[in-house]
């Protein structure tokens, strides 16, 4: 999911009835025809691994639709007596629904990572969890249990994230819940995203060394001597192209038996006379 704290919230807020109204273009609550939920506002959308140039880009675009007023915080949320508040559309649709609620929390503590990537595993989780409190909002109150319970929800998703990691984050994931207090979900998020970018790097440097081409030096060991077969004599061990009963017996090599002697040295003989027979 989208994290917009790469914007910094300034000092003084806007109320609503310090704006323009919504029907003025110069108004950040107007919406251009052309406007609409699917639209793209950044290409090549967030991954993961291109936040910082992907914050950059979705500043500006904010910034250009006048829409950057909502995410910094300059404008103070609507109160529920205000004019521009949906309360009509919120009385229709806001009911909880106890059956939805069943299966987020089915489909929240089935969730393993799996084969997704951290951002995925992440942006999945972060989906089912916004749903279910939007449906099950912690209400405020002054007893100050209000914190007590944000808390303990803060720390569910930790926990529940943790728990659905693969195997291989078992050793980051030990040292994070020995933590006391545990850190936020985002500072989770961050160290464990930290732990993949490292194993994939040590897992691609396997990958060159295994596919780096042998040295000068290096010899074949003996299986791979003994899979070669002569297709001149049948013999294993070597080639036609070195094969020393078709192009002859180096001197001084040693047999190891008579016979091979003998058939060397008849075929050293005859090659002598042949020379002897020209020359005379």
């Amino acid at each position: 999911m989208a994290d917009f704290n790469f914007l910094r919230r300034p000092k003084a807020e806007i109320s609503p009835q310090q704006l323009a109204p919504p029907s003025n273009q110069t108004s950040p609550y107007y919406i251009h025809p052309n406007e609409n939920p699917s639209l793209v506002l950044v290409s090549p959308l967030l991954d993961g691994s291109n936040y910082h140039c992907w914050a950059r880009a979705m500043r500006m675009a904010l910034l250009s639709k006048n829409k950057l007023k909502f995410i910094d915080g300059s404008i103070s949320p609507l109160a529920s007596t205000d004019p521009l508040f949906p309360i009509e559309l919120q009385s229709r649709f806001s009911q909880s629904d106890i059956f939805r609620i069943a299966d987020l929390q089915e489909e929240i503590f089935s969730l393993k990572q799996g084969d997704l990537s951290i951002s995925e595993y992440f942006t999945q989780l972060k989906i089912l969890w916004d749903e279910l409190t939007n449906l099950r909002p912690i209400k405020s109150c002054t007893c100050g249990s209000v914190d007590s319970a944000r808390t303990y929800r803060d720390e569910d998703y930790v926990l529940r994230f943790l728990k659905g990691l693969n195997d291989q984050f078992t050793s980051v994931k030990s040292q994070i819940m020995l933590l006391d207090p545990l850190p936020s979900i985002n500072r989770v998020f961050s160290l464990v995203l930290q732990q993949e970018r490292e194993l994939s790097l040590a897992s691609n440097s396997k990958i060159l060394l295994a596919k780096r081409p042998p040295r000068s030096g290096f010899k074949p060991s003996g299986n791979y001597t003994q899979q070669k077969i002569c297709t001149y004599c049948g013999k294993p061990r070597h080639t036609e192209e070195n094969c020393y009963r078709k192009h002859g017996f180096p001197p001084g090599f040693k047999f190891h038996n008579s016979s091979a002697a003998v058939n060397n040295l008849t075929t050293q003989d005859s090659g002598l006379l042949k020379k002897l027979l020209l020359h005379h």
